[in-house]
């Protein structure tokens, strides 16, 4: 769907960059395609007006934003709040798993930081954007990302709170209207029984396009993995995930940036099959190249 349009999205992408044309005339290829303005008008179920009042809204908000994708990570928000690349599906969706299930989310907003935090996401999607612009071309423009939400050591008492569930349906909220439709698929795994509850209590704050595109799959590995590896192939998967793919730290954690202190930039995990351990950490061994060509990671300075 993401590459398709139906003749009624066309016809409103056509009244949608007339209203906009102010905005469009500023952006870049990437930002001006159709493939990106569309997000807008399918959150909005192709009424123009209201795709407008968001995006309008959505460039005050980047105008603070932007900026972010030029800074450095905060070391303690890479070390309480990780999340992990991790190579791309078999459409070559770009592929990002979240341990929430060790996210020190609870600690974090008890201690006031939830301006840090939105600071941080807001930083992780803006170096998304910059690393698909750097990568994609007009014929393999990609705009979307699939989230594996891994819940393992998940617990009710470490991460559940009145504040906390209030601040993080703010945060849903505020993805929803400024990065409407940039979710392809939510898989959540490792769900404990009493992950019931707190869902409960947020999925009506979420609408109906998004809540379609969460997959919250209940079992073992053996099930989880077998839905994962259906739309991820089993090279491009992580290894402890149910893929054979070993090159996939979390390369943004501070303890990986200290083994990589001599060099500023990752190769892609594509470049990549085996890692070994020396008395400095972990090193990745190049011993061949996909199919596909490699892309370049730079996480610090540049994009990822």
């Amino acid at each position: 769907m993401e590459d398709t349009f139906t003749p009624e999205e066309q016809a409103a992408l056509k009244e949608f960059r007339v209203s906009i044309s102010d905005i469009v005339s500023t952006y870049d290829e990437y930002d001006s395609h159709d493939k990106n303005l569309i997000r807008w008008l399918r959150a909005k179920d192709l009424h123009v007006k209201k795709a407008e009042d968001m995006i309008r809204k959505q460039v005050k908000v980047r105008e603070e934003t932007e900026q972010l994708q030029y800074l450095p990570f905060p070391d303690d928000l890479l070390e309480k709040l990780p999340f992990r690349i991790a190579g791309y599906d078999k459409q070559g969706t770009m592929v990002t798993i979240i341990p929430a299930g060790i996210w020190e989310f609870k600690k974090l907003v008890l201690a006031g930081r939830n301006r840090d935090i939105q600071l941080y996401l807001s930083q992780i999607f803006e170096r998304y954007f910059r690393y698909m612009k750097s990568t994609c071309t007009v014929e393999t423009m990609k705009t979307q990302v699939v989230m594996i939400a891994d819940f393992h050591q998940f617990s009710i008492q470490e991460n559940i709170s009145p504040p906390v569930l209030s601040f993080f349906i703010q945060l849903l909220q505020l993805f929803d209207a400024n990065c409407p439709e940039m979710m392809k698929t939510a898989y959540a795994i490792n769900v404990p029984k009493i992950f019931s509850v707190g869902w409960a209590l947020i999925y009506p704050f979420l609408s109906q396009r998004t809540l379609d595109k969460v997959r919250i799959i209940g079992g073992g590995p053996d099930k989880w993995r077998k839905v994962l590896l259906e739309d991820i192939d089993y090279r491009e998967l992580p290894s402890d995930y149910g893929g054979s793919n070993t090159a996939h730290p979390y390369v943004l954690r501070k303890s990986f940036r200290r083994n990589m202190a001599s060099s500023r930039t990752i190769l892609s995990p594509r470049r990549f099959s085996h890692c070994v351990h020396t008395s400095k950490g972990k090193i990745y061994k190049k011993l061949k190249t996909l199919s596909r060509e490699p892309h370049i990671l730079e996480f610090q300075d540049r994009v990822l």
